[in-house]
């Protein structure tokens, strides 16, 4: 059978009449199929689009999420700090869904500066905040929106209290520095650079050692706080080598003008330091309410410089007579042969018959003001407590005790039963103040002060009623008589108790002047001032 060509058919020219019907249902099936094919498609289609487009708009409107956020240098490498410094810091936001680019929140204070790193990571900027825990918030621009809670802390950055200069040593010479840095909470010290051979830092800032090479080192510390934020100070730790150490003390009195001891600056000594104490004042004689003697003034100097070979007029302040009226205790000082008065400290005034008799006693020269920017370099000490009056009594008053190094004498006890003189200004290392005593009594001397450096504080000496005890010593010195403790250290500066016998009142006791160096390393009021 011939095949139908194409050329064979014409539009129109087969109609389904001219079919055999069992073709007619075969082509009918075949078209409805196709249909529904075509259908299917469609609707699949259609159904692959709307999927798309929701998944899209779920995708855009997706809540974003912080996991962590860490803290981070300017450049944004991570740090081990749990807190971020108050001033200002930087972080790393890490989660999901975050999209370019978000606001991001502290608080209530917005970052300055969000960088979009991609969807699970964020840097951002933290503002200057008070000390706290803040909540951080992530807002996409399209409003969805994260929260953290307490999930940044800012903390104070330790800040050092230390000079990035420390003071010069000397070589083949134990030392000890306390390195110090203030915080908001714990602070731990660590070397971040190599330190001078010979040393050692331990986590508490106690810096030691002893070097043997004459040098400037530099070396590098960081002082890490409780949250691991850390400062770091570069410190400079000057050495010399000193060929000259040494001291010497001065007693002998200066009893009239032309009286005086010379000290001659030793071979390479450079600078020295040193401490004067004035003679006490004596106590009042008399038949009824005698008053007792001030204390006599302690100054003391860090370091002045010096010349080799030059020569220093030292004045020694006898301490007063007791009498009718108690003799002024004398001035002790140092000064240059052109009259430059390097360092004074004012003698006691002597016990009167009735008032207090207050610092100062005598007319020989008032002591050198305390200052720590005086011209000549840092200078400190304290006055020496006030006689006790006889005002009122028939009874004998207490002399008032030596200046101390960091703060004043006590006063002594006025003249009335059952008074006690006062301890010395707590933290001072002054004398205690002279208790008083009876009738017919004599009243206790004020504690003295030593020469080695500041120490302890002198207590007052108690009511007696036959004689009132002396107050005791302070800063190495005693109480128990008038020039000597009971352990035989020297008493300088104590004011003399008066009576009311007028026979057995105390004289004041003399003053002193001792001088350490070389004061590079050596100084007042208490760095290697024993004997060496």
């Amino acid at each position: 059978m011939a095949k139908i060509t194409a050329n064979n058919i014409f539009t129109g020219a087969i109609t389904s009449d001219k079919l055999d019907a069992s073709v007619v249902n075969s082509l009918t099936a075949a078209t409805n199929a196709n249909t529904i094919a075509t259908i299917a498609s469609t609707v699949a289609a259609a159904a692959f689009s709307s999927a798309n487009t929701i998944s899209a708009i779920l995708a855009n409107t997706s809540t974003p999420i912080i996991t962590s956020i860490t803290i981070a240098d300017s450049s944004y490498n991570a740090l081990d700090d749990v807190a971020a410094n108050t001033t200002g810091g930087y972080c790393i936001i890490t989660g999901s869904g975050f999209v370019s680019t978000p606001t991001v929140v502290f608080g209530t204070t917005a970052s300055p500066v969000v960088s979009f790193v991609n969807s699970t990571t964020l840097r951002a900027q933290i503002p200057a905040l008070t000390a706290a825990s803040y909540p951080v918030y992530v807002v996409n621009s399209n409003g969805g929106t994260a929260i953290k809670i307490n999930a940044l802390t800012t903390s104070s950055f330790p800040a050092w209290s230390t000079s990035a200069t420390l003071t010069t040593q000397a070589t083949n010479t134990a030392f000890s520095i306390t390195l110090s840095a203030t915080s908001d909470s714990n602070i731990t010290y660590s070397n971040t650079t190599t330190l001078p051979q010979g040393t050692t830092l331990l986590a508490n800032g106690y810096f030691y050692g002893n070097v043997f090479t004459s040098s400037t080192y530099t070396f590098n510390v960081a002082a890490t706080d409780g949250e691991y934020q850390n400062a770091n100070r570069t410190f400079t730790l000057p050495t010399e080598s000193y060929a000259v150490v040494g001291q010497q003390v001065f007693t002998t009195t200066t009893q009239s003008i032309g009286d005086y001891s010379y000290f001659t600056v030793p071979a390479g000594v450079t600078a020295i330091s040193a401490v004067v104490i004035g003679g006490g004042g004596g106590g009042c004689r008399t038949l009824s309410a005698g008053g007792g003697g001030s204390g006599g003034d302690l100054r003391w100097i860090k370091s002045i410089a010096v010349t080799p070979g030059e020569i220093l007029r030292i004045d020694v302040g006898a301490g007063g007579a007791a009498g009718s009226t108690g003799n002024d205790g004398y001035f002790s000082g140092i000064q240059r042969s052109n009259g430059f008065v390097i360092l004074q400290a004012s003698g006691g005034g002597g016990g009167t018959l009735s008032s207090v008799r207050a610092q100062y006693g005598g007319s020989y020269g008032p002591s050198t003001t305390p200052s720590e920017t005086g011209a000549v370099g840092p200078i400190g000490g304290g006055n020496g407590g006030n006689g006790g009056s006889g005002v009122g009594s028939a009874n004998a008053a207490g002399g008032g005790g030596a200046g101390g190094y960091l703060g004043n004498g006590g006063n002594g006890a006025s003249a009335t039963t059952g008074i006690n003189g006062t301890s010395a200004e707590s933290g001072g290392g002054g004398g205690g103040g002279g208790g008083a005593a009876g009738s017919l009594g004599t009243g206790g001397t004020g504690g003295g002060v030593g020469l080695l450096g500041w120490g302890s504080d002198g207590t007052g000496g108690i009511y007696g009623a036959g004689t009132g005890f002396s107050g005791s010593g302070g800063s190495g010195g005693d109480g128990g008589g008038n020039s000597r403790a009971v352990d035989g250290t020297p008493l300088y500066g104590a004011g003399g108790g008066g009576d009311d016998t007028n026979g057995s009142a105390h004289n004041g006791a003399q003053g002193a002047v001792r001088i350490i160096w070389p004061a590079q390393v050596r100084y007042y009021p208490y760095t290697r001032t024993a004997n060496e």
